[in-house]
């Protein structure tokens, strides 16, 4: 019993039975392992670091697939410099939710970036919580590595995706509604506040393979974002927000309404 209990092949069919498409690979190919210490951490901060690392891994490859064509992104769609996404097949120029009006849908970098901070939201809250032992004993540890390493990649690979990403949260305090809502778009603000901060509370540097100069960026956006948003002080009983459970308080930006800043 005990040999089979230890059994590799045993524990991989648990585990991707209980996490469709995981892989071992972050804890040495050891199964056991990652059930064991998988098991004892939250569900969702378990399922969200999986789609962060997958989208990273489908934004990684350079292929993506738009429509019946494929195109490999930044390659020639984008042209030689990778400022800008020409149309080519599949790619139609209409104006699109994530904010890329003026460009085609063949921008995909940003939208995978777009679905892959919303996981980063999600397994930021379930550390910040701080009630779960098992995230504060180590078993969350193999995880929190690779998703240093996610977060690593897009600072290093495509950092002007990620500086777009804080924009747009800019973007949005323009938009106000005088007859109805007020700031109509501003519940999309927090949580790409916090998003980017949970990217930014990560030790990332030159070791990681991200330049400081990236880093020193983003917080000057991340600056550029917090001067905005405070500018709305006199707006705060209008900028109401659900806010989920496990938000710290240092993220001010959630609790505009209770006047702090």
């Amino acid at each position: 019993m005990r040999v089979l209990a230890g059994d590799s092949a045993l524990w991989r069919s648990l585990a991707q039975e209980r996490w469709p498409g995981c892989s071992a690979a972050h804890y040495g190919g050891d199964w056991h392992r990652l059930y064991r210490c998988r098991a004892s951490l939250p569900a969702d901060f378990v399922r969200e670091a999986d789609r962060y690392h997958a989208l990273t891994l489908r934004a990684s490859s350079g292929v993506v697939r738009l429509n019946s064509s494929s195109v490999r992104d930044g390659g020639a769609a984008a042209g030689a410099s990778g400022s800008s996404c020409g149309a080519g097949p599949g790619s139609p120029s209409k104006a699109n939710v994530y904010g890329f009006s003026a460009a085609p849908h063949c921008n995909m970098a940003g939208m995978l970036l777009e679905e892959a901070m919303q996981a980063v939201f999600t397994v930021g809250l379930a550390l910040s919580a701080g009630a779960n032992t098992a995230v504060r004993r180590g078993e969350a540890a193999a995880e929190l590595a690779r998703f240093r390493e996610d977060a690593a990649w897009w600072l290093a690979h495509r950092p002007e995706v990620v500086v777009r990403f804080v924009r747009r949260a800019c973007d949005a305090l323009r938009e106000y509604d005088m007859w109805g809502s007020g700031f109509s778009s501003w519940p999309d603000v927090p949580w790409r506040r916090s998003a980017l901060q949970f990217v930014l509370d990560q030790p990332l540097g030159p070791d990681s393979g991200v330049c400081i100069s990236v880093t020193d960026r983003l917080q000057r956006e991340a600056s550029s974002l917090d001067a905005a948003i405070r500018g709305l002080k006199g707006e705060a009983c209008h900028l109401d927000v659900r806010r989920p459970q496990g938000v710290p308080r240092s993220h001010w930006w959630y609790f505009m309404d209770a006047a702090v800043h």
